[in-house]
């Protein structure tokens, strides 16, 4: 990536080495598996020190504040159910 990203401050910090430089990766997953992000990292000798998620589906405006929440708009839903939000996929025939 380049640069360093424009991101709030971890808390807590991520632990600081001097001798160790620091990387910014930017990855795009289509379905990712438990912790598989780390997994990569660490086999090529990078273990991730904060993870980051810009996307979720179709939702890319994560405005929120930490620990602040709002309810899906009724398209939002259905981008990332892929379907009527009002109807239980179990039943619906």
């Amino acid at each position: 990536m380049g640069n360093e990203p424009n991101v709030p401050p971890r808390d807590p910090p991520v632990r600081f080495r001097k001798s160790i430089p620091t990387s910014w990766l930017l990855i795009e997953l289509v379905e990712g598996k438990n912790r598989q992000v780390r997994r990569m990292t660490a086999a090529v000798g990078f273990p991730t020190l904060r993870l980051i998620r810009c996307k979720i589906g179709g939702l890319d405006e994560f405005t929120l504040a930490p620990g602040e929440w709002r309810e899906l708009s009724s398209e939002e839903r259905k981008s990332l159910m892929g379907k009527d939000p009002g109807r239980d996929h179990k039943t619906a025939r």
